[in-house]
């Protein structure tokens, strides 16, 4: 029968309460995987190559359409991006690569999607908005997004949509409405997560990589944060829907964080309750005229409840994996 493996969470809760030697705990990680041996390193390396190549691949497409304009004829500027375009895709479907570097693959057919809409519309002067340019090159790279099930093609398509919408609202709106857009942003970018959770918790999809929903979760608080300090700080834009926002979704952030026994959601929305609080604050001393004091006022709070924050985080660490004395 074929000896179980043990997680790196176990050895710090054995080792600290047994006699284990340090020599042995080493031995263990290396038999249990815990440490990266060659074939991760080698498996990372050629990963961090392909991405780089890729990326100078469409950066060097990019600055040489610049670089020769005026020296390219019309179709052999098109002729060129749809000839590589058509290539990539082509490797990411027919090859026997492996998954990691179909997507590879596939994330800079899509990058070249946006560089053939741009290179359209230079030739043509179609006189299109930011907001078209963007628009298209979410519907036509959707596909893709979903085919390729790759956690950087679901960020460039998070990334594509949050840019679409600012640049209608500032170019077919006529102006950005800095708290509705906002809003906006911020149920967008956390609805764009659940449905992820849900199409993994169905295996529609993969499960989603932690790195991936860190970066969509801290978007999502950043928009929040931002918006409510803004009001804050200037009550005439103030919404309750905003504020409504903020006291559904911190609350179950930090619970969703406790149930997970994710140190990262208590830490951010932390640190967002701590900067709404700060912009109230600055704002009622500030007003008050008291610029000395209040300056003194606001480091006391500063420091008192980042410490605070860090030393909550330290605490619920050491509980949900078992290292207290």
């Amino acid at each position: 029968m074929e000896k179980p493996k043990i997680n790196r969470t176990l050895h710090h809760i054995v080792s600290r309460f047994s006699n284990w030697q340090a020599a042995d705990i080493e031995t263990s990680f290396r038999e249990n995987d815990i440490y990266a041996n060659q074939n991760d390193w080698s498996k990372f390396i050629k990963t961090f190559l392909m991405s780089l190549g890729i990326a100078f691949l469409v950066s060097g497409v990019i600055f040489f359409f610049a670089y020769n304009w005026a020296s390219l004829h019309k179709f052999a500027k098109l002729g060129l991006v749809q000839v590589l375009l058509i290539a990539m895709v082509s490797v990411a479907v027919f090859s026997n690569l492996n998954q990691n570097v179909k997507g590879i693959i596939l994330m800079g057919a899509g990058m070249l999607v946006g560089a053939l809409f741009a290179v359209f519309g230079q030739i043509y002067q179609t006189g299109a908005n930011a907001y078209d340019f963007f628009f298209g090159w979410t519907a036509f790279i959707a596909l893709w997004v979903f085919v390729s099930n790759f956690g950087p093609m679901w960020l460039l398509f998070l990334a594509l949509i949050n840019i679409s919408i600012w640049q209608y609202f500032e170019q077919v709106l006529g102006h950005v409405d800095e708290v509705i857009m906002l809003d906006l942003l911020f149920v967008i970018n956390v609805l764009y997560l659940i449905l992820l959770k849900v199409l993994a918790h169905f295996g529609k999809i993969n499960l989603v990589p932690r790195w991936l929903e860190r970066v969509i979760v801290l978007v999502s608080i950043s928009y929040l944060t931002f918006n409510l300090s803004f009001q804050i700080m200037d009550f005439d834009s103030m919404s309750y829907r905003t504020f409504l926002l903020g006291l559904i979704a911190l609350p179950l952030g930090i619970y969703y964080g406790k149930r997970e026994k994710d140190t990262f959601f208590i830490a951010t929305i932390g640190l967002s309750i701590i900067l709404i609080f700060l912009s109230l604050l600055i704002k009622g001393v500030f007003e008050g005229g008291d610029g000395l004091g209040g300056f003194f006022i606001i480091s006391i709070y500063v420091i008192g409840s980042i410490s605070g924050l860090i030393f909550s985080i330290v605490n619920l660490n050491k509980q949900w994996h078992g290292d207290e004395k």
